[in-house]
């Protein structure tokens, strides 16, 4: 048994006599808070001709320590390239200038779907009929293939394709923004050979259906996609909606409302768990767009955060998932209004800005797309729209500050706790 002791009254001797440690204590755990965030790191600036220019909207992909990418406009064409660059900024390659030639494409769109060693991509214009192409190539450039030639009239085909193929199964799915049925947009699907290619859906506007998705990409979980088309629904403000694989059971989710719940929607939604998660470019109520959540069915619609001046404006890409965190940009707001790179958590709260933009020559302005995230979860690698050196956009990074353990603050407090108890032993022995 221990022995036991009276229980003394007022202060404890040890923490009357040492004060000033345990205010020093704290005083050192209270700054031992999150560490201060950074800016972002150019990897490259976009010199138009050379090499390409203004990457709107346009994400990303990692393969390995290797970057893929487009831009729709530059290169020596003026009609758009794709791109591969090293994370750490090194090795700039064009591995496609195009020429808006009928065997060709123009205006890349969206982030590169990358299947084992090939890429596979869509451009807004272009191809045998001028309305854009689905097309394959390998990692390094070779074997451009052309898979379908979007604009070919009437109801079975889609016009100006935009966002990114998803694929899923054997099938490749995406979306144009415009022909089909009323000429307000489709959903479509086919094989990565680029058979068998299957008009799923056309928007027909009004409250039950959407009008022109932008450049969003579909999101799949088991036999249903989801997706966001700006305009459309009960409010012609945009929607959410989902729909079987087959193209049957199209239904509006949820339809946007602009004072509400924003409107415009832009981007792609965001698959976790049984939730969805977006990002709405502008309206909510602070008007500067908003964040929100919602359930597969439609269900539980929740804003997460709503942007405003210095904290971001005018979200118009996806967000990225890592752990429990929401990563993005916004094109507008900040510090010096030339957008932002923010995190937060997946119920809204922790909201955090990573970096704002200057659009000084040493850095860019007006982030429009997405971040991807390293395999290591330590940085964030995106493009903004300007800034760089010769103002055509650039691709930066930007670092993912590692969350500093609770228990550091406690370990340096125990530490001058000890050693002033050790200080009060001394002063007993003399």
């Amino acid at each position: 048994m221990f022995p036991t002791t009276a229980r003394q009254s007022g202060p404890h001797p040890y923490f009357k006599g040492n004060r000033r440690f345990i205010l020093a204590a704290a005083a050192l755990s209270i700054s031992c808070g999150p560490f201060a965030h950074g800016q972002d790191t150019v990897l490259h600036s976009f010199t138009g001709t050379g090499d390409g220019a203004l990457p709107v909207a346009q994400v990303l992909t990692l393969s390995g320590s290797t970057l893929y990418g487009a831009t729709p406009q530059g290169g020596s064409n003026s009609d758009g390239v794709l791109f591969s660059v090293n994370t750490d900024g090194s090795n700039f390659t064009l591995l496609r200038t195009f020429s808006g030639a009928t065997t060709d494409g123009s205006e890349p769109t969206g982030a590169l779907s990358i299947i084992g060693s090939q890429i596979y991509g869509m451009t807004k214009a272009g191809g045998s009929f001028g309305a854009g192409a689905a097309y394959v190539m390998n990692l390094d450039g070779s074997g451009f293939t052309i898979l379908h030639n979007f604009g070919t009239g009437g109801s079975s085909d889609g016009d100006f394709p935009v966002g990114s193929m998803t694929p899923s199964g054997s099938k490749l799915y995406g979306m144009t923004s415009l022909g089909g049925i009323g000429s307000k947009g489709t959903i479509f699907s086919m094989n990565p050979d680029g058979s068998g290619y299957t008009t799923l859906y056309s928007f027909t506007g009004g409250a039950t259906s959407g009008v022109s998705p932008r450049d969003g990409t579909l999101a799949i979980s088991g036999s249903m996609l989801y997706g966001m088309a700006f305009q459309g629904g009960s409010a012609n403000n945009g929607i959410v909606f989902g729909m079987n694989l087959d193209g049957s059971g199209f239904t509006v989710l949820h339809s946007f409302t602009r004072a509400i719940d924003g409107s415009g929607p832009l981007g792609s939604l965001l698959l976790v768990g049984s939730q969805l998660y977006g990002l709405m470019p502008g309206g909510g109520p602070s008007v500067g767009g908003l964040a929100f959540s919602m359930n597969l069915d439609g269900s539980d619609f929740t804003q997460l955060h709503n942007f405003s001046g210095k904290g971001g404006t005018f979200p118009d890409g996806s967000l990225t998932l890592l752990g429990t965190k929401l990563f993005g940009t916004t094109s507008g707001g900040g510090a010096n209004t030339d957008g932002t790179v923010f995190e937060m958590n997946l119920d809204g709260s922790d909201f955090t800005l990573l970096s704002s933009f200057t659009g000084q020559p040493g850095d860019g302005n007006d982030p429009e797309g997405s971040v991807t995230v390293s395999p290591d979860g330590s940085v964030l690698y995106g493009m903004t729209r300007t800034g760089g050196t010769s103002n055509d956009g650039t691709v930066f990074s930007v670092a993912i500050p590692a969350p500093e353990p609770a228990s550091a603050g406690l370990i340096a407090y125990g530490a001058l706790l000890m050693a002033g108890l050790r200080r009060r032993r001394q002063e007993a022995r003399r």
